[in-house]
């Protein structure tokens, strides 16, 4: 009996390499995006662009109002731009990209962020002083 088990115990010692190597291979493939940047900010919208080394790739698009706390925004999508429609303007939104082929998801891209100003007050003083 103690022989049995002590030839598990070695069976097992001996296996932890092999293991070890199958989660080498299992990692996450380099699908990553590259340079997202922002291409235009305009009132309640941000648009943003990217390139990427994977053309059979489809993309998510994060979003968060702080550095580091971005939650899906967008994913499925099969062009290398976005524009995001739903901005506050006044707020500080945080963003980065990831690339998913064959239902792995690569890192994120570089973080960028886009502060849209809030609308300029209206001005007031003003009169007309002639109309043509």
């Amino acid at each position: 009996m103690k022989n049995t088990a002590l030839l598990s115990l070695l069976f097992l010692f001996l296996s932890l390499p092999l293991y070890a190597q199958t989660a080498k291979v299992q990692r996450r493939k380099n699908t990553s995006t590259i340079g997202l940047t922002i291409t235009q900010g305009t009132q309640h919208q941000v648009s943003l662009a990217w390139s990427s080394t994977c053309s059979a790739c489809t993309f998510t698009v994060y979003r968060g109002l702080t550095s580091g706390s971005e939650t899906g925004l967008l994913s499925g999508i099969t062009v290398t731009n976005y524009t995001d429609t739903a901005v506050t303007n006044g707020t500080t939104d945080y963003y980065y990209v990831t690339a998913s082929q064959s239902g792995e998801e690569s890192g994120g891209s570089n973080e960028v962020s886009a502060t849209i100003p809030s609308n300029p007050p209206t001005p007031t003083g003003l009169a007309v002083t002639s109309v043509k």
